[in-house]
C-alpha cells in the first residue's frame, strides 16, 4: 500500500489520512469527532459512535467483547450512519460527542469495549469467561470521549 504525501494531503493507499475536524465540526456540536481520521469501508450497517474492528476482508466490523476475534477496535464510525459496502469516515485517535448515546456517569474513568451489545462502550469491563478487556478511551463529560484504543488486550478466564 503506497503513502502519498503532498503539500496538504496524506493517503494511504489512495484513502485520505486526516488530523482535525471532519468537514467543518466543532466538538460542541451532536455527533461530531476532532482527530485523527482515515476512510474505510463498512462492512455492516454502522452508526455514529459504532466501535470497530477490521474484518479479514478488509471491511469494518462493530467490535464484541465477547469473542477475540472480533475485539481488537481500533476506530469509531464518525459519520451518522455509513452503508454496508459505503466508505466512511472513522476516528483513530481523538474526542466524539454523542449527546443521546452517551451518558458517561464517572468521568475520567475509562470506557471499554462491551460485551453484550456489538459496536458499543461502557464503564465496566467485561468479566465473563473468554470476555475480552479492551481499555477505548475516557469519559470526559456525560457525552463526550476521548477515543484511543488501546492495543494491549487481557482475555478473562
Amino acid at each position: 500500500m503506497a503513502i502519498k504525501i503532498s503539500r496538504f494531503r496524506m493517503d494511504l493507499g489512495n484513502k485520505p489520512v486526516r488530523i482535525g475536524k471532519i468537514s467543518g465540526a466543532d466538538i460542541m456540536t451532536d455527533q461530531t469527532v476532532a482527530g485523527l481520521t482515515m476512510t474505510f469501508t463498512a462492512g455492516a450497517a454502522l452508526a455514529f459512535g459504532d466501535v470497530c474492528y477490521m474484518g479479514a476482508d478488509g471491511k469494518m466490523e462493530k467490535g464484541n467483547a465477547d469473542v477475540v476475534a472480533t475485539a481488537f477496535v481500533f476506530a469509531m464510525c464518525a459519520d451518522a450512519t455509513i452503508a454496508e459496502d459505503a466508505d466512511g469516515n472513522f476516528l483513530l485517535v481523538g474526542f466524539a460527542r454523542n449527546d443521546a448515546g452517551w451518558a458517561w456517569a464517572t468521568l475520567g474513568q475509562p470506557l471499554y469495549l462491551d460485551a453484550t451489545t456489538a459496536g458499543t462502550m461502557n464503564q465496566t469491563a467485561p468479566a465473563g469467561v473468554n470476555d475480552v478487556i479492551q481499555i477505548l478511551g475516557i469519559a470526559v463529560t456525560a457525552d463526550i470521549s476521548y477515543f484511543n484504543p488501546q492495543l494491549v488486550q487481557v482475555e478473562h478466564v
